[in-house]
């Protein structure tokens, strides 16, 4: 956004959860989506990132299977 200057990010990908006890089950793939919008900071010794996270929330995006 050119006027706050804020950046939204999608950002998909996937939970891998392995059970050693049941090994027949293998590994459960959990995906999700998030929207992030991050906005500037200026940086200082407390906090020298140039952005700060304001808001994370659920996509509607569902990320695609490989």
């Amino acid at each position: 956004d050119t006027d706050s200057k804020r950046v939204s990010v999608l950002v998909r990908g996937a939970f891998e959860l392995s059970f050693q006890q049941e090994p027949a089950r293998g590994m459960v793939r959990i995906p999700y989506a998030a929207k992030i919008i991050l906005t500037p900071n200026t940086p200082s010794a407390v906090n020298p990132f140039s952005f700060y996270i304001e808001e994370i929330a659920k996509a509607d995006d569902t990320p695609r299977p490989r």
